[in-house]
Formats: C-alpha cells, structure tokens, sequence
C-alpha cells in the first residue's frame, strides 16, 4: 500500500498593491504616534504613578493595628501544610529539614507583620522638629526601603522644614531608630588621602588618628637615635610615650623640635618627618578620656557614661586583622569572584568565624578544626 501526500502549495505572496497599502497603514500609524502623543502617554503614566503612591501613602497613614488578615494567615498555614507534606514524603529528611522549612515559610508573614507594625509606630509620631520640637512646616510624606532581617520593609514617614533648625526632618526616623549615628568614630593611619575622603563621605564625623602608628613614629626616631631595643631608646621615648596618651601632643612637638639642632642633618631629616606627621594630626590625636575609662572599668569604678567610651577604640589593628583573614580566604591563587558569589560566601565566612555556624545549621557539628 502506498501513501501518497498532497503537493503543498506555495503561500501567495502579496501583490505590489497590498505591500504598497501595508506600507501606507505603517506610515499613518508611525504619523499617529507624534512626540506630543507620546508626551501625553508620559504624562498619563507620571499621573498613574502618582495616584498610586498617593494611594499607598494614604493606606499606609491609616494603619493602626499590626496584624495579619484571615486570607494571609489561612495562606500562611497552607504554605506550611504544603512543606511538611514534602518533607514527610522523604523519610531521610530530617529534623534539620523541619526547622529550615518552617524557617523560610515564616519569613514573609513576619516581614509583613515587621512592616506595619514599624507603620504603625510611624504613624503615631507628631510630626515636629526631633531637635528643638518645633513645629515643621511644608510637611511631606515619602516611602523608604529598610532591609531587615525580614527582608526589605517599605516605610511611609512624614517629613517638613524646621525654619528655627534650618533642615528638613523625619520625625518618624528617630523614633525608629533609623536616624543619623550620634557619633561616628572615625580612625586612620594618618595617611592624607584617608582624612580627604572622610571629609568627603563624612564630614560630620570624628576622626581620630591610630595610637600605635602615633606611637610608631616615636619608635623610629629613638630606634635611630640610641639603637634599636636599647635601654636608653626606651628610657627616651617612654616619657613621650606617656604625652601622647595624655593628650600632650603640642609637648612631644616641642621636645622634638628641641632635639632637632642637636642631631647631623640626616638625623634631622628623621625628626621632621614626626614633626609634621603630630602637626597635622594634632586635633586626631585624643586619647585620654577613653584610656582613663578603660582604667575606671578595670577597677571597677567607671560610671556609665565612661563604660560607654571604654567601648571605643584608639586603634585600627582588629580592623586590619579582620581585612587580612579575610583577604587569606577570598585572594588565594586562581580564585576569581562575582559579586554576588563573593557576597554569599563573606556571609558564610563571618558566621564561621564569629561562632555562629550553628545558626545556620542548627544540627552541624562545627569544628575550629574543620576550617
């Protein structure tokens, strides 16, 4: 039996009439679509937006209560019934399996939970100057964007002009704490470049130079003077030493200005180079106050405000030692990284070194050892 198959015939092509009348329909379209039309779509769709945010503004100033509504709840329980199911399909899964899963479905419940309870602490927040308490004017509502531990909350927060103050302020920042630090303390070796873009990043902030590089400076010029490890280079800059802390920093200048006759020009040369260095770090160099903290604790008489600064560092070393462990693990040879594989493994490698392994995996059996 043979099978035989219909000849296809070829498509039509359309005549030079129709692709002429198809290239005169494309033009009056493209004509329709004239930059005043298209600036009303954009318009159009500015106005969307707006009446959306306004919407959500407005939403968002109405919550009063933090809670979760019948529909989410019954949602919630569900995503739970559908990952224990899977779980108890597997025997070999276990009670490790139980905790990650319950962890992750309850995740987003108490994002949503986090975010309107933040909303509604917002909103409870009178709308005045966190500083002077005066009235704000121009008062304005904007959205920001927090990353919690959550996930990402979206927060509306009203904001105005404080005329006595001379800013613009969110009251509702303050009270959640996602204000401006009252201090930031910022700490560098000296190096110019340092100092000019603090000054650009955080010009409000209070920079204080690295104490043992101060100190290293001293180190140098008795080292060249009477030898390194000498008793007389100790006997030298230890009272120096002693000024540095006691914020006498105008007296080391001076002790070596002092010195700087005395010595062969090369020597010279060695002095001045701590001379300018205490110079122009002059107003960095307090170290005081937190080291007579430090002492109050470790006898046990420091008052709270002076616990307080105890916690405040003089020196950059566990910064610089973080970086080089850090550096040991992620700059081996032949290692290359993305960005985001970079990102996730750091988050790894800090809860391996901070002890915290187990939060991630609750039944895993760390070691030290095993790094």
């Amino acid at each position: 039996m043979t099978l035989t198959t219909p000849a296809t015939t070829p498509a039509a092509q359309p005549s030079r009439q129709a692709r002429r009348a198809q290239a005169r329909q494309a033009a009056r379209a493209a004509a329709r679509s004239t930059p005043q039309t298209q600036t009303g779509r954009l318009t159009e769709q500015i106005l969307e937006a707006a009446a959306a945010q306004a919407a959500a503004a407005a939403q968002a100033a109405s919550l009063a209560k933090a809670h979760l509504a019948e529909a989410e709840v019954q949602a919630w329980l569900h995503d739970i019934d559908a990952r224990l199911a899977v779980i108890f399909a597997h025997p070999e899964q276990n009670l490790g399996h139980i905790e990650e899963q319950l962890a992750r479905s309850v995740k987003e419940p108490l994002r949503w939970l986090a975010q309107r309870a933040a909303q509604v602490q917002a909103n409870a927040v009178a709308c005045q100057c966190p500083q002077c308490q005066g009235p704000l004017t121009q008062q304005k509502c904007l959205a920001r964007t927090i990353h919690s531990r959550f996930g990402p909350l979206t927060l509306w927060r009203g904001y105005g002009w404080c005329a006595r103050c001379g800013q613009w302020h969110f009251p509702a920042d303050y009270a959640l704490g996602l204000g401006q630090a009252q201090l930031v303390l910022l700490l560098a070796d000296g190096a110019l470049w340092i100092w000019n873009l603090a000054q650009d990043r955080f010009p409000d902030a209070r920079q204080r130079l690295d104490l043992f590089h101060a100190e290293e400076h001293l180190w140098a010029v008795a080292h060249d003077l009477y030898g390194r490890g000498t008793p007389e280079a100790q006997a030298w800059v230890a009272p120096l030493l002693q000024q540095l802390r006691d914020d006498q920093t105008v007296a080391v200048i001076a002790s070596l200005a002092e010195l700087k006759p005395r010595l062969r020009e090369a020597q010279q040369k060695k002095v001045q180079t701590p001379i300018e260095y205490f110079e122009h770090n002059a107003p960095r160099m307090k170290y005081k106050e937190v080291l007579e903290a430090r002492k109050a604790c470790e006898a046990g008489q420091a008052t709270e405000p002076q616990r307080q600064l105890a916690n405040h560092p003089v020196g950059s070393g566990a910064i610089e030692s973080a970086c080089r462990q850090y550096q040991c693990r992620f700059k081996r040879t032949g290692q290359f990284w993305t960005t985001p594989g970079d990102e996730a493994l750091l988050g790894l490698e800090t809860l391996w070194r901070n002890g915290r392994w187990d939060q991630l995996y609750p039944h895993a059996k760390s070691s030290a050892a095993l790094n």
